[in-house]
C-alpha cells in the first residue's frame, strides 16, 4: 500500500469512527423516548381491556407511572455520563444539542446522586392525567394526579420552562435499531455486574477465579503487567489496579468506554449515583418492586490506587491496538472475551505474541461466539477441543484447565429467566526462553 493510499485509508477509518462514535450519542440520548414507547403500549394495551378486568388491577397506573420516573432517572444518569464526551467526534448540530442538554441538567442538577434518607428523585417524570381517570383506586389516582406528559408523540420533552431538549436528529431514532438500542440497555445493567454491590456475586463466578490466579502465580504486583482485553465497564482490570498490579483495560465498544469513563474518572467516592436497571423489563418479574428495584453505584472508591500503580484503559479493536505489538504483556487476563472473536485463531496468536516468555494467558468464558448466525459476519465457530488444539499448536503449555458451572453474565438475580453457563477456566503459559 502506498502512502497516499494509507492517508486515504486512515482518514476513510476516521470517518468511520466519527460516525460510530455519534451514532452512540444519538443512541444513548434516544434512551427516554425508545423506553417510554413500550410504557405507552402497556398502558394502551390496558385501557383496551373490560372495565372489570382493569378493576382487578387497580394500581396498574400508579405502578407505570413509576416506571416513567425510573426510566427518566437514567436518563438523567446518561446525560451525566455524556457530559463529558462531547468534543471528542461530535458534528456541530450534536454539539448544540448535547450543550442544551448539559445545561439542561445543570439547572435541574439531575438528581440521581444519593442523599441520605431520601428514597425519592427529584425528576419530574409526567404522565397524562386522563391515564389516572379510568381507575377507582383512590390511592392510585392521588399518585398520580399531579403528573401530566405530552400528547403529542412526536416529543415527549418535559415541560419544566427552565428545561430544553430539541426535536433533532437524536430525537426521531431515524436509522436506529433495536440492536443499537439494546447496547444502551445492556451498558445500564453492565453497570450491575462491574459496580453494584448486587453484582457481587457475578463478580465472584466471574472475576475472582482469574483474579485468585494471578495473586498464586504473581504475588508480588508492583513489576506484572496485565492485559484485560473486552474491559467492558473495566472492573476487572480496576481489581488488578487496586491490589497494585500494573493494569490495562482494552475495550472495543464506544457504548462500554463512555460509560467506563464515567465510572473511572468522574466518580470520587463509593454510592455517588444511582439508577434503575431493570426498569424497561416488564417480564419475568416476581414482584413490581424488583423492576424497579434501585442500585446505588460505584460500590467502591474508584480513585483508590496505590500510589506507583499504573491503570487505564485502551480504545480500538483488541488486533488492531495490539497486532504489531510483541513481548509486552506478563498476563492477559480474558473474562468472557474469547469468543468475541471473529476468528478465534487470530486471537490466541495474538496474546501468544504480546505475552513476554513465561507470561500467561488466565480465562474464563463459554464458547458462544458473537458472531454466530451474522451473515455478514466472518465467524469461525469450533469446540474446545479444536481451542485446546490450536493452543497448542502455537506454543502454549496448559498449565490448568477446569469447569466452572452456572456462571452468570449481566443477571437480575430476582427475575423468573435467568441464564448460566458451564464455562472453561483455564491458565497457559508461553513458554520462558
Amino acid at each position: 500500500m502506498t502512502s497516499t493510499e494509507e492517508e486515504k485509508q486512515h482518514t476513510q477509518d476516521e470517518i468511520e469512527e466519527k460516525k460510530y462514535f455519534e451514532k452512540c450519542i444519538r443512541c444513548f440520548r434516544f434512551y427516554r423516548k425508545h423506553a417510554l414507547q413500550d410504557v405507552r403500549k402497556a398502558i394502551t394495551d390496558f385501557k383496551a381491556l373490560p372495565e372489570a378486568h382493569r378493576a382487578m388491577l387497580p394500581n396498574f397506573y400508579a405502578q407505570q407511572t413509576t416506571v416513567m420516573k425510573c426510566i427518566d432517572v437514567n436518563y438523567m444518569f446518561i446525560l451525566h455520563m455524556l457530559h463529558d464526551v462531547a468534543d471528542m467526534f461530535l458534528p456541530p448540530e450534536l454539539e448544540e444539542e448535547a450543550g442544551e442538554d448539559d445545561a439542561a441538567c445543570k439547572t435541574e442538577q439531575c438528581d440521581i446522586t444519593e442523599k441520605k434518607g431520601s428514597g425519592s428523585t427529584s425528576t419530574s417524570d409526567k404522565v397524562n392525567d386522563s391515564d389516572c381517570e379510568n381507575t377507582d383506586d383512590r390511592n392510585t389516582r392521588e399518585k398520580c394526579k399531579n403528573l401530566s406528559i405530552s400528547s403529542d408523540q412526536d416529543h415527549h420533552s418535559h415541560k419544566s420552562p427552565n428545561r430544553k431538549f430539541t426535536n433533532g436528529p437524536t430525537d426521531t431514532g431515524e436509522g436506529l435499531t433495536m440492536g443499537d438500542m439494546d447496547r444502551v440497555y445492556t451498558t445500564l445493567r453492565q453497570y450491575v455486574r462491574d459496580w453494584a454491590a448486587e453484582g457481587a456475586g457475578e463478580r465472584e463466578k466471574c472475576y475472582r477465579p482469574i483474579i485468585d490466579a494471578v495473586k498464586s502465580r504473581y504475588p508480588d504486583g508492583k513489576l506484572v503487567e496485565i492485559l484485560v482485553p473486552g474491559a467492558g465497564l473495566g472492573r476487572l482490570a480496576f481489581d488488578f489496579a487496586s491490589l497494585g498490579y500494573n493494569s490495562e483495560g482494552n475495550e472495543f465498544s464506544m457504548y462500554m468506554l463512555i460509560g467506563a469513563n464515567y465510572i473511572l474518572n468522574k466518580m470520587t467516592g463509593p454510592g455517588m449515583v444511582h439508577l434503575y436497571p431493570w426498569a424497561t423489563t416488564s417480564t419475568n418479574n416476581l414482584k413490581h418492586m424488583d423492576r424497579i428495584a434501585r442500585v446505588n453505584v460505584p460500590d467502591v472508591d474508584t480513585t483508590k490506587i496505590p500510589q506507583g500503580t499504573r491503570f487505564g484503559m485502551s480504545a480500538g479493536d483488541f488486533l488492531e491496538v495490539y497486532g504489531k505489538q510483541k513481548n509486552r504483556f506478563d498476563v492477559v487476563a480474558s473474562s468472557f472475551f474469547l469468543d468475541t472473536a471473529h476468528n478465534i485463531v487470530e486471537y490466541l496468536q495474538t496474546i501468544y505474541q504480546i505475552l513476554k516468555p513465561g507470561g500467561r494467558l488466565i480465562s474464563l468464558g463459554p464458547l458462544l461466539f458473537h458472531y454466530a448466525g451474522m451473515s455478514d459476519q466472518i465467524s469461525i465457530e469450533i469446540p474446545w477441543e479444536d481451542v485446546e488444539e490450536i493452543m497448542e499448536k502455537i506454543g502454549f503449555v496448559m498449565e490448568e484447565n477446569k469447569d466452572i458451572s452456572d456462571v452468570p453474565y449481566i443477571q437480575n438475580t430476582k427475575s423468573m429467566l435467568r441464564v448460566f453457563y458451564d464455562c472453561k477456566f483455564f491458565v497457559a503459559q508461553k513458554p520462558a526462553l
